[in-house]
């Protein structure tokens, strides 16, 4: 299920990120693209209020991200975009906390998460230890550590 994230909504959610910094959306999509890689889905991630210098959009295998110029929003593009998808929309989560967004989301049967609930399951996410390699033939840590254990 591809997910349509509201940026700036979930910035302030997660501890260390204000949107206040410099570097707050560029944070938030390494944040982004390491997990939706991880877990194997893709998602757009919406940013407003960005000028005509601000950022290239960015994209990945798994993560877009469209920095939307005044006078529209973020909010509107994801509107139109769910608009767009037409009876598509039911496949994809919304991740906001405006409730207008949320109402417009519902209507057209998309799923929606609260930017709170999501902010909570990234930091658990990037608080696990990962598996770096499934196969240690390959894992250079783990031989690393078989060699230096046996010396």
């Amino acid at each position: 299920m591809p997910y349509l994230i509201d940026g700036h909504n979930l910035i302030p959610k997660i501890p260390g990120l204000r949107l206040d910094q410099l570097d707050d959306e560029q944070s938030l999509l390494v944040l982004l693209d390491d997990y939706f890689k991880q877990v194997r889905k893709k998602a757009v991630v919406y940013f407003d209020r960005a000028s005509h210098t601000d950022h290239a959009n960015f994209h990945s295998a798994h993560l877009h991200a469209h920095f939307v110029h005044s006078p529209s929003s973020a909010d509107d593009a994801i509107l139109l975009q769910l608009k767009e998808l037409g009876g598509d929309a039911h496949n994809y989560t919304i991740i906001t906390s405006d409730h207008w967004i949320i109402d417009n989301a519902n209507a057209v049967g998309a799923s929606v998460i609260s930017s709170d609930d999501f902010a909570h399951k990234l930091l658990t996410y990037h608080s696990k230890p990962q598996n770096k390699s499934k196969n240690p033939d390959n894992d250079v840590d783990f031989w690393l550590d078989v060699f230096q254990n046996n010396s």
